[in-house]
């Protein structure tokens, strides 16, 4: 039953919801908001449901249909990502199946609604869970098309889905009032008072998809256009790498390398390392030598459990008071010319995926950015007071950048992997104190770089161009070594996915572009899919005797570039390691880096009964 406030009941596009899952908590606005009294509800199951009008026996074509969008991936066999546009008004859902299991319940309500003329199907509502207990409105849709595409799962079945493609009505609020009239009155309800407009012009033959609307009160910043390098990013990386050099800080190449390959494919990146190693520093030379604005400094503190101190809050004065990253977007859309960076200090002193929540959900959201790459879409998903509208908007620009610095200690906290899974972590703990000489600062020419040579241009492999020749060769090789990876890792259920997949994979292709600069500082050469896998791989691998016989087979696989054997013994090997004094990496291994890590997170496995990436 919905509590008295009906009037207040309203679904606008882009706000979030509490959803209980069921109708009877008084918090509930989902399930509480849309059924009638002593009417039926909708179920609590699965991300395609359905709720019946009132007097229709079961079967019969439904009052309403919801469809979930959920980014917490918990079943490997379920590589589909939903996206939505509102530039383009319009949604691409995936169905039900899962390997095994292709004829579902909601899939075949999926092929029931497109099998009706048009004006005899029911409304859609979409939502996105944006984490646990919370839903977003995306809004008010009906289907365009549906159709049926496979993939190939982990053992090489190919698994059929449905793919559907749906418009975002012009309704930018949705009264749950005509939601219940719908349920108790059918169609009927539909030419109501509390139909929306848009509805009514669906219902007459003409979808009017939504319209991206202007706050007329906000004062929009002159901005410029984003201005295309003539430097090839080989060179300008060079002159880097020289520059900070000079400056007397001590860095590897492939460090540098790293995280500038690591900001072209990824937004997110973590330094991680000992106390003193230059985690902070580097972002701020960077900055400053490729002539880009300071980054802006957010220190974290162990009391933060929300966004408020990073994406804003309201006061008790009704008004809204946005955070320093929130402020830090809107910089970077009125300066494209620049690239921006938010260095969140400290980061792990509190939780990250509890104030950062919003942000590891827009970060997924991408679309494609005016001034190249991609954006996401807007990060503030609670409702705000006219005046400060505005902010609603906001998102994260292609052009900015979140780096977040982070210690391994007693009072810091571990990471989720849904944070592990969307940043790239790169460790800043090669010390070589043999390195004393400074060279002489010199005046140095007009740096080379500009704002386009760092954003990010691809996020999936989808969007590599048709015509790159080395792409294939690379993706596949990413697959093969992937799947070899998963056969161990399923036994803990840490196996990956296809997110990990496409950085792992666009990552090395970009480190293409600099490929002389994966060096050492002797100038030998490293390798960047080594790298991916000791960023993206090992920072996700924490626990005790469980991770015995899995880290046994990832150190055969590092060593030989061949499947891993369960239950092989690497004691000889992590022994011969440690007689040649830990050493960083292993020469003529097939990846030396992620080997000689995985040795030293084996000989804490067998010294403590617990291991992990981090120190």
């Amino acid at each position: 039953m919905p509590p008295d406030n009906q009037d207040q009941q309203i679904y606008r596009v882009q706000s979030e919801y509490r959803d209980k899952t069921h109708y009877s908590f008084p918090e509930d606005q989902l399930a509480r908001w849309v059924t009638p009294e002593n009417g039926p509800s909708i179920a609590n199951a699965g991300g395609i449901r359905s709720q019946r009008n009132v007097s229709a026996p079961n079967g019969s074509t439904p009052a309403v249909v919801y469809l979930f969008t959920s980014h917490v991936r918990t079943v490997f066999d379920n590589p589909w990502t939903d996206t939505v546009n509102y530039e383009t008004a319009t949604i691409e859902y995936w169905g039900d199946a899962k390997a095994g299991k292709d004829k579902t319940a909601g899939n075949r309500l999926l092929r029931q609604l497109l099998a009706l003329p048009p004006d005899q199907r029911p409304p859609i509502l979409h939502f996105v869970r944006v984490r646990v207990g919370y839903i977003k409105f995306s809004g008010l849709c009906v289907i365009n098309d549906i159709t049926e595409r496979d993939y190939e799962d982990s053992d090489g079945n190919p698994v059929p889905n449905l793919c559907v493609q749906l418009t975002i009505l012009d309704a930018p609020a949705v009264s749950a009032a005509w939601i219940r009239a719908r349920v108790l009155s059918g169609p009927s309800a539909d030419f109501g008072t509390a139909a929306p407009a848009a509805w009514q012009h669906y219902r007459n033959g003409e979808a009017l998809p939504l319209k991206a609307r202007v706050d007329h009160n906000t004062v929009v910043p002159e901005t410029h256009n984003m201005t295309p390098s003539t430097t090839p990013i080989s060179d300008a990386l060079e002159f880097l790498i020289g520059q900070i050099d000079r400056e007397g800080y001590i860095y590897q190449p492939w460090q540098i390398a790293a995280y500038i390959t690591a900001l072209r494919t990824r937004p997110f990146v973590i330094l991680a390392g000992v106390s003193g190693t230059g985690k902070s520093r580097l972002p701020a030379l960077v900055a400053k030598l490729t002539t880009m604005p300071a980054p802006q400094r957010i220190a974290v503190r162990p009391d933060w459990n929300d966004s408020s101190e990073v994406l804003g809050y309201i006061d008790l004065q009704q008004r809204f008071r946005p955070g320093l990253v929130l402020q830090q977007m809107r910089t970077a859309v009125a300066a494209p010319q620049h690239f921006h960076t938010c260095l969140i200090d400290e980061m792990n002193l509190a939780r990250v995926e509890y104030y950062f929540a919003e942000l590891l959900s827009s970060i997924e959201d991408c679309i494609t950015d005016k001034n190249g790459g991609f954006r996401s879409t807007p990060v503030l998903m609670q409702q705000l007071p006219a005046e400060d509208a505005h902010w609603q908007q906001q998102y994260l620009p292609s052009n900015l950048a979140l780096v977040g610095t982070v210690n391994m200690d007693e009072s810091t906290h571990s990471f989720s992997r849904k944070v592990l899974d969307r940043a790239f972590t790169i460790e800043l703990s090669h010390i070589d104190f043999s390195t004393h000489e400074v060279p002489p600062l010199q005046s140095s020419p007009t740096s080379p770089w500009t704002a386009d040579m760092l954003i990010s241009r691809f996020r999936r492999v989808t969007d590599i161009p048709a015509d790159d020749t080395e792409f294939p060769r690379i993706l596949q090789h990413t697959n093969d070594l992937l799947t070899s990876l998963n056969k161990l890792l399923v036994s803990s259920q840490m196996q990956v996915g296809y997110r990990i997949r496409d950085e792992i994979a666009i990552f090395t292709r970009n480190s293409l572009d600099v490929a002389g600069s994966f060096r050492t500082r002797a100038g030998t050469s490293v390798d960047p899919l080594d790298l991916a896998l000791m960023m993206k791989i090992l920072p996700r691998l924490v626990g005790g005797s469980s991770l015995r016989q899995v880290l046994a087979g990832l150190i055969e696989l590092m060593q030989t570039g061949q499947d891993g054997n369960l239950m092989s013994d690497p004691s000889d090997l992590v022994a011969a390691w440690e007689q040649s004094g830990r050493p960083f990496t292993m020469d003529g291994a097939a990846y030396p880096m992620t080997l000689a890590r995985l040795c030293q997170m084996w000989l804490r496995l067998e010294n403590d009964g617990y291991t992990s990436f981090w120190l």
